[in-house]
């Protein structure tokens, strides 16, 4: 499970964070889950 803390409903890819969205692109695109699960702060902008 990858968990992304970016406030509101939506978190990728409009209101996620790169690393978040790497992770659920590599599932989106290539079926490759991350090896645990991961949990990513929010980040500024």
């Amino acid at each position: 499970m990858v968990t992304v803390d970016s406030g509101g409903h939506d978190a990728y890819p409009a209101n996620g964070n790169p690393c978040g969205d790497r992770l659920v692109t590599a599932f989106v695109a290539e079926g490759r889950r991350a090896a645990h699960d991961t949990l990513r702060p929010a980040e500024s902008r």
